[in-house]
């Protein structure tokens, strides 16, 4: 299964020398739109497949959909690159959060895209993804592990941008064999698609996660920066979440996290991811794969599922004050991580592809590996706080000293590497990002499914509540 700070409004965010401003950007999409709107119902097109018609297999769905208006993103988007850039994409998991976004900006950038997404119900309650698609986009219903949809998905394909993955830390700890199957198979199926089809790729993209690295950098008055292993099970059973410094047991605070921290991946999810990257540089060291690995960390923003109980904290914190819930804030609210937009993750997306050189960080790496994050450090409490505000509405705010195994306390991105070498700098805040998310959220139809998915983490010992005399701090 697939995947299952300048404050001017007027300009979006993006790389590159030439840029449209937001009106002129909002005008063209609406006139896409009038343009596309009239054809008649959602029109389907099939890829030619006669080299399969005796492989005894129903062949996957190929749909052209019919058109809607997108949704402007608040970040800037670069206009149409020159004829010799333009390339044919796949996009895996393309009509998931970020693939569905990343493949607008791709028909924006006068590239053609195809997507290859299973629809995975725990993502998907409907079929309305693939009825927004653009007309322009093939899109494939099929698996990532399966070579025969891959096969199909990679031909005459330029470049690959590999989203299809399974993404919930907690989820994993108990579903090991799916996620590995999922994301680590999945990964080699494509690669191996690559290979047998002779597929001389322009750039190959993989979407891996801040997870790999654990718990992030920090340091130590003391002692300067420091690495700070898993927090320790029986620390943590008595409330005591933040990490203190190995060398002297002194406090320590959260620094940006480089690229070249080494990683420690604290769930199996993380493992996954950190699996997908070692596929992808072998790949890239043995075969010559012009490949990029980007670390996205903590995304949200519009288009990002509201079904799913185990994914993005922005939707669970979003579903829990819409139905007029507290929002739970497990220990304590303190831990912090890096939120960054999706459309800022998109426009890394979309440099990453058009980079015409691809930079390491040393002779000895086989791929160029960077952080997608704001760089900004936001605790959990903070971000419930925001995303109140844009929502109009003060839900209570619950302290709690329940916690999470694999949970890491702090992370969050240097993301010097991204400028210097993709002209990446995030561009919308928080605040921003929020609003945005709140509009598009606020249209849709959704349920408060985080109590399922805490239900589950605790029958299994992976949601617990710390031994401790009084909660961290009184409800707000």
């Amino acid at each position: 299964m697939l995947k299952r700070n300048p404050q001017h409004s007027g300009v979006l965010s993006g790389y590159g020398q030439s840029y449209v401003r937001k009106g002129d950007l909002e005008r063209t999409l609406d006139d896409f739109a009038r343009a596309h709107h009239q054809s008649e119902h959602g029109r389907c097109a099939q890829l030619h497949r006669a080299d399969r018609e005796n492989s005894g297999r129903t062949p996957p769905e190929v749909h052209l959909s019919h058109a809607e208006k997108p949704n402007p993103l608040p970040a800037l988007v670069p206009i149409t690159p020159q004829d010799g850039a333009r390339m044919r994409v796949l996009v895996t998991g393309g009509l998931g959060f970020i693939g569905t976004h990343t493949v607008k900006a791709l028909l924006l950038r006068g590239h053609e895209a195809r997507v290859l997404d299973n629809l995975d119900p725990q993502i998907h309650t409907d079929d309305g993804a693939r009825r927004r698609l653009d007309p322009r986009v093939e899109c494939i219903i099929g698996d990532v592990r399966n070579p025969d949809d891959v096969a199909l998905a990679l031909r005459d394909i330029d470049a690959v941008v590999h989203l299809a993955a399974l993404t919930g830390v907690g989820q994993s700890m108990y579903e090991m064999r799916h996620y590995i199957d999922v994301n680590c198979s999945g990964t080699a199926t494509l690669l191996d698609g690559i290979v047998r089809q002779g597929i001389r790729s322009r750039r190959f993209v993989l979407a891996s996660s801040r997870a790999v690295y654990g718990e992030g950098a920090y340091a130590c008055d003391q002692h300067g920066e420091i690495r700070v292993t898993k927090r320790d099970p029986v620390v943590l059973a008595r409330g005591v979440f933040a990490p203190r410094c190995p060398a002297c047991g002194a406090p320590v605070h959260a620094v940006p996290t480089r690229e070249d921290v080494l990683p420690q991946a604290a769930s199996v999810y993380a493992l996954t991811k950190l699996q997908q990257e070692q596929q992808v540089g072998l790949a890239a060291d043995t075969l010559g794969l012009p490949a990029v690995v980007l670390r996205y960390f903590n995304v949200y923003g519009s288009q990002q599922s509201l079904s799913n109980p185990y994914t993005g904290i922005a939707t669970i914190f979003f579903a829990r004050a819409r139905a007029g819930r507290a929002i739970e804030l497990y220990e304590g609210g303190e831990p912090s991580r890096d939120f960054v937009h999706v459309s800022d993750v998109v426009a890394a997306n979309i440099a990453a592809l058009e980079i015409s050189h691809v930079p390491k960080a040393n002779a000895a790496a086989t791929t160029a590996t960077f952080n997608v994050g704001s760089g900004v450090s936001t605790s959990v409490r903070r971000l419930a706080e925001v995303l109140s505000a844009a929502a109009g509405q003060a839900a209570p705010l619950v302290t709690t000293t329940m916690y999470r195994r694999g949970d890491v306390y702090a992370c969050y991105a240097d993301t010097t590497s991204a400028r210097r070498a993709l002209g990446f700098t995030a561009r919308v805040s928080l605040e921003e990002g929020m609003r945005e998310f709140v509009r598009w959220a606020a249209s849709q139809r959704c349920g408060d499914h985080s109590e399922r998915g805490a239900a589950e983490l605790s029958r299994l010992g992976l949601l617990t509540n710390a031994i401790v005399p009084a909660l961290v701090g009184d409800p707000q």
